[in-house]
């Protein structure tokens, strides 16, 4: 259902009933007509605990009944019942969303999957995670979405073993599995191949990397994405960049990575905003078990 009609001030009070004050100069009917359809759009999110006289100020209310439908949608699917979420919690969440563009699809399915979160796992850290994707643009929330993502489309926490010392000793073990002949182009070679599977997963990427002087295949989410966009990520504590060095005196090489991973903020941002599903596979757990042997 689309309104295009100007901003409206609505007052909802809780009591045993909804008491409503609409201040707008478009006809009654039609405002009628509009409270009607916002408030069966939230209710299910407010039910039995109501707003409390809190004023919701929503500037584009057909994209507020459009986010609030689509999580009512998604829990369905989910087959949970939406259980009510709090005002201070609800209406910054409902106000920044109603400020979507109508065309910006990622950022209206991050405000739906943001919502729905709320409902279902409850409100722990909403409100930090309302006001940071109120900031984010459409190409933010499409970077998220493919850094967030691993080979087999789930998310994955395997970034939260790939510390700095960890990547270090990583790449001295597999430099040092090497044959002592080995030139220095097919060391790197073989190293590229074998940090290939920690990059593979999602939450991580190679952002540059060198043995002597050949470059390491970057693995960074595709070219449509400008360092701008990552610089922004960066400053909102969504993303970190890991800079790893290792020297190898008695061949003369060293080994340098770049390495750029989420937050543990910024995936429990991911998480709350998107639908990927979280997926431990078995070869993860296999990584996992051998970075811990080789940090113990």
């Amino acid at each position: 259902m689309a309104f295009k009609k100007p901003p409206v001030n609505i007052d909802i009070s809780a009591g045993a009933k909804l008491n409503v004050d609409i201040k707008t100069e478009i006809p009654k009917e039609s405002s009628g007509r509009l409270f009607d359809a916002i408030t069966d759009a939230i209710r299910p999110f407010t039910e039995k605990r109501g707003l409390k006289a809190d004023q919701i100020r929503l500037q584009r209310e057909e994209i507020m009944i459009e986010i609030a439908q689509r999580a009512q949608e998604r829990l369905a699917i989910e087959n949970v019942s939406p259980k009510p979420i709090s005002t201070r919690v609800l209406v910054p969440l409902l106000e920044k969303a109603s400020l979507t563009d109508e065309d910006s699809d990622e950022l209206k399915m991050a405000w739906t999957n943001l919502l729905a979160s709320a409902s279902r796992d409850g409100e722990k850290g909403v409100a930090i995670y309302s006001d940071t994707l109120s900031k984010l643009d459409p190409i933010h929330v499409k970077f998220l979405e493919e850094f967030g993502k691993g080979k087999n489309g789930k998310s994955s926490d395997l970034f939260l073993w790939l510390e700095k010392e960890t990547m270090e000793k990583i790449i001295t073990d597999e430099y040092q599995s090497l044959p002592n002949d080995v030139s220095q182009q097919k060391a790197a070679e073989s190293l590229d191949k074998s940090l290939s599977v920690y990059f593979s997963f999602g939450g991580a990427a190679l952002v540059a990397g060198g043995l002597g002087n050949f470059e390491l295949e970057s693995r960074y989410p595709n070219e449509e994405f400008g360092s701008d966009v990552y610089y922004a990520l960066e400053a909102l504590s969504i993303l970190t960049v890991e800079k790893v060095r290792g020297d190898y005196s008695a061949s003369a090489n060293h080994i340098w990575l770049k390495v750029t991973k989420f937050t543990p903020f910024g995936f429990d941002l991911f998480q709350a905003c998107s639908d990927v599903k979280f997926l431990r596979t078995n070869e993860e757990i296999e990584i996992i078990d051998r970075i811990s042997f080789l940090t113990s």
